[in-house]
C-alpha cells in the first residue's frame, strides 16, 4: 500500500479528501511530486505498522537540542516529503480582465447563479460536485446543472483562485495568471468536511463523505460519524450505523424519519478509539467494538473560509454548530458588492443551495428559500435569528489524536499550550507549528477553533495556493 510518511513521526497517511491543497494529496515518487489520490486503493487497504520515534511539537520548537546537534536537521530533511529535483518553472502569461460579475466556485449554487447573470465569469478548478456522485440526489437538479454547464461553458474558467492582491483578484490557469477586477464578487466556493478527533484518527481508512461518494461502490462495511443530515444520508447509502457526539445532534426531522424507516441506528457517543488490523478497522465507541473497512465522516459542512476571509469579509464562530460563518444576511449579502451562496454559507442540501443563488437575482424566491432552510438546514436558523446557545464540539471524541496531521500536532501538544494560557488558534499556531504545513490551516485551523472555541482562526494570506 502506497502512503505518505508524516514529517515528524513517520506515520503512514493517505488523503482523507482529494480536494486541491489538502493534506497528503501528494507523494514523492522517484524524486517527483505526484498525486497520491490516483495511486491509493480504498478497497484494498493493508497497512503494516512500523517503528517510529514520536517527536512532540514542544520538543522540536522549544528544546535546545537542535542547537547542539544541528546534524539532526540534515538527517530529518531527507525523510520529509520533498522532491529531489525541481522541474523548470512555468512561464505564465499575465492577462488583465474587467468584468461586471465574478463567481468564485463551480458548485450547484455558482452554476445556478451563472444561468441568470450576464457579463459574468465563473472560476473553478473542478465542476465535479457531490451531486453528480450521490445516488440520493434529485435527478432533475442533476440534469439542470449539466445543462447550465453545457450552455455556459464559454463563461467558465478552469482555474484556482489565489486570493486578493492590490492589483485585483488573482486567478491561475494552466498557462495564464488573470488579474481580475469585478464590480460584484459572489463566493460559491462551497464547504468541506472537517475530520473528527479521536485516538488514531490519522490512520488510513478514515475518509470524508466527499471521498466516499466517489468510491462507495468499491468500499465494504463502513461506520459513519457525524451530527448532520449528510451523515444520515451517507449511512442510508452505506446501510451503516451513525455515531455522533452526544449533545450535538443537528439532524432534521425529515431525515431522522427517513433514516429510521431505512433501519439506520443513530448512536450518541462520547469516546471513539480506532485500531487498524490488516485490512480492517476495529472501532470502539463507549465500550462497544465493531469491525469495519472504513470510517466516513460528515460532521457538519464548514464553509471554505480561506478565500472569503482573504477578501476582507469578516466571519464569526457560530458556537451552536461549531462552524465559522462569513457575516451575511438571509439574502447572502456580506458587503455592498460581495455575496456568499450555497456551501459558502454552510448549506449542504442541494435544492436549498440552488435556491440560495436565485434569491440574489429575484426576491420572489425568498419565502421558498426560508422554508427550505427550516426544513433542511434547521441548525442554521439560530444564526439568522442571532440568538443561539453554545454547545459542545461535535468533533472531539476523546483526549487523544491529531489536530494537525501535516505537522503531527497532537491533542496533548495543544492541551499543554492551552493550560499555559494560549487559547486562540493563532496562539497555538505560533507555539506548536500547527497550521503551517501543506494545507496551510485548511483543515486543522477549524478543528482547533472548535476545540478552543476561538473567535478567530489564522490569517489566510495570498496566495492561497502555490504559484508554482
Amino acid at each position: 500500500m502506497i502512503c505518505a510518511r508524516s514529517k515528524k513521526q513517520r506515520r503512514c497517511r493517505i488523503p482523507k479528501d482529494c480536494e486541491t491543497g489538502l493534506p497528503y494529496t501528494q507523494i514523492i515518487h522517484n524524486g517527483r511530486r505526484e498525486n497520491l489520490c490516483t495511486k491509493i486503493s480504498l478497497e484494498n487497504l493493508n497497512i503494516h505498522s512500523r517503528l517510529y520515534l514520536p517527536l512532540s511539537s514542544e520538543i522540536i520548537h522549544k528544546v535546545k537540542i537542535l542547537r547542539y546537534f544541528p546534524k539532526i536537521i540534515e538527517i530529518a530533511s531527507k525523510n520529509i516529503s520533498l522532491p529531489s529535483f525541481y522541474l523548470p518553472s512555468i512561464e505564465y502569461n499575465v492577462d488583465h480582465l474587467s468584468i461586471e460579475n465574478m463567481i468564485i466556485g463551480g458548485g450547484i449554487s455558482g452554476l445556478s447563479l451563472l444561468e441568470n447573470l450576464n457579463e459574468t465569469i465563473l472560476i473553478s478548478d473542478s465542476l465535479n460536485d457531490d451531486i453528480f456522485f450521490d445516488p440520493l440526489s434529485d435527478k432533475n437538479i442533476v440534469e439542470k446543472i449539466k445543462g447550465i454547464i453545457k450552455e455556459k461553458k464559454d463563461k467558465i474558467i478552469n482555474g484556482l483562485f489565489l486570493g486578493k492582491f492590490d492589483e485585483g483578484y488573482l486567478i491561475k490557469t494552466e498557462d495564464t495568471l488573470f488579474i481580475v477586477n469585478a464590480k460584484n464578487i459572489i463566493f460559491a466556493n462551497g464547504s468541506r468536511y472537517i475530520p473528527p478527533l479521536f485516538k488514531n484518527n490519522d490512520i488510513p481508512g478514515i475518509i470524508s463523505r466527499r471521498m466516499y461518494l466517489r468510491n462507495y461502490k468499491s468500499i465494504g462495511k463502513v461506520m459513519v460519524i457525524g451530527s448532520s443530515d449528510d451523515a444520515l444520508k451517507t449511512a442510508i447509502i452505506a446501510k451503516s450505523k451513525v455515531l455522533y457526539k452526544k449533545g450535538t445532534n443537528m439532524f432534521s426531522k425529515k431525515w431522522i424519519n427517513i433514516a429510521e424507516k431505512e433501519g439506520i441506528d443513530i448512536i450518541g457517543a462520547d469516546k471513539i478509539n480506532v485500531k487498524r488490523k490488516g485490512k480492517e478497522l476495529h472501532i470502539n465507541f463507549d465500550g462497544i467494538e465493531e469491525k469495519i473497512n472504513a470510517i466516513v465522516y460528515a460532521i457538519v459542512k464548514q464553509p471554505r473560509l480561506e478565500a472569503i476571509s482573504n477578501s476582507n469579509i469578516d466571519y464569526i464562530f457560530y458556537s451552536f454548530s461549531h462552524i465559522y460563518l462569513p457575516t451575511h444576511d438571509i439574502n447572502g449579502k456580506a458587503k455592498d458588492n460581495i455575496y456568499v451562496i450555497g456551501g459558502s454559507r454552510a448549506i449542504s442540501d442541494y435544492e436549498t443551495s440552488f435556491l440560495s443563488a436565485k434569491i440574489i437575482i429575484d426576491e420572489k424566491y425568498i419565502d421558498e428559500f426560508r422554508k427550505k432552510i427550516n426544513e433542511n438546514e434547521s441548525h442554521l436558523i439560530h444564526f439568522y435569528s442571532k440568538n443561539w446557545e453554545t454547545r459542545t464540539s461535535p468533533y472531539i471524541f476523546g483526549d487523544k489524536g491529531y489536530f494537525c496531521e501535516c505537522e503531527d500536532v497532537t491533542f496533548s501538544d495543544v492541551a499543554n499550550e492551552k493550560r499555559k494560557g494560549y487559547k486562540t488558534v493563532e496562539d497555538i499556531k505560533r507555539t506548536t507549528g500547527a497550521c503551517t504545513g501543506e494545507c496551510q490551516g485548511k483543515i486543522c485551523s477549524y478543528l482547533l477553533g472548535s476545540y478552543l472555541e476561538s473567535e478567530k482562526l489564522i490569517t489566510f494570506r495570498s496566495p492561497l495556493y502555490p504559484l508554482w
